[in-house]
């Protein structure tokens, strides 16, 4: 048994579903659907990061919890500028640095 990520996706603050980040910029969150078929809630590192011009400019990790027998799970909110890249990233942990299974990154 084992759990695999089955999709990335990015959120205004009002819960809708965003395509591209807003031409103004805004606020960002990651939510995360999975398959778990641990038999137990699965603890996982969700990364959102935004750069401008390929550098880093900000940053959040939220530790979130993939239910048992799969389902959603978001993370924190993230101020994004207008013109930047958005990326969110799923990693086991932020000690190992390993990609969570499945489906790791995504970008906005």
């Amino acid at each position: 048994s084992s759990y695999s990520v089955k999709k990335i996706t990015f959120q205004n603050e009002s819960g809708q579903e965003l395509s591209s980040l807003p031409a103004g910029g805004g606020t960002v969150r990651a939510s995360v659907t999975a398959e778990n078929t641990l038999g137990e809630a699965k603890r996982v590192t969700l990364i959102l990061a935004y750069y401008q011009s390929g550098v880093l400019g900000g940053m959040r990790a939220s530790q979130i919890i993939l239910p048992a027998g799969g389902g959603s799970a978001a993370g924190e909110t993230l101020q994004i500028p207008a013109g930047s890249q958005v990326k969110a990233f799923v990693w086991e942990d932020l000690e190992i640095m390993s990609p969570a299974r499945g489906i790791s990154r995504s970008q906005l």
